[in-house]
């Protein structure tokens, strides 16, 4: 072995399948959402409110999924805090962007729910506005998402000495 900065890696579990599989799970109902939103409206309000719908419903299920799986006892949120108790601040942060997002969630698609159901009172702007709310919401998630990925990547990758 060489003098020039080694490192020793010790054994640690790889995330569980399960998280892995749905963290893409997530990302396509995310896909799903942003494709759905730049859809053409003119002409298609209620054809285009009702994707939207379908869209953020599946997303909220995602997200839904992703909530269960990564806060209830046992699951991946206390793996890490097991792991690496040095994330917890982190981890709480974590916990905290599920409530903002599931709430503003729940609002934009009530929002596009009711839309569906009274196309006559939709213009241009409230399209313009509920797509506005609807890329900033995925921006939230996708941020939440990475910051969950670069977390767990930390907790999983112990890296003892070494440059």
């Amino acid at each position: 072995m060489s003098d020039e900065g080694s490192s020793v890696r010790i054994a640690v579990p790889a995330p569980p399948l399960s998280v892995l599989e749905h963290r893409e799970v997530l990302r396509s109902a995310i896909l799903g959402v942003e494709e759905a939103l730049a859809e053409p409206s003119f002409g298609r309000v209620r054809a285009w409110c009702t994707q939207v719908a379908a869209q953020a419903q599946a997303l909220e299920a995602a997200f839904a999924d992703h909530v269960h799986l990564t806060e209830q006892p046992g699951g991946l949120y206390d793996e890490l805090r097991t792991l690496a108790p040095r994330l917890e601040g982190r981890l709480s942060r974590l916990r905290d962007d599920h409530v903002e997002v599931m709430s503003r969630l729940v609002g934009f698609l009530n929002g596009i729910d009711g839309g569906a159901g009274n196309t006559s009172a939709i213009d241009a702007e409230r399209i313009d506005a509920w797509r506005i709310e609807g890329t900033g919401l995925l921006g939230i998630l996708v941020r939440h998402r990475q910051r969950g990925i670069d977390l767990t990547f930390e907790a999983y990758r112990v890296d003892l000495g070494g440059e």
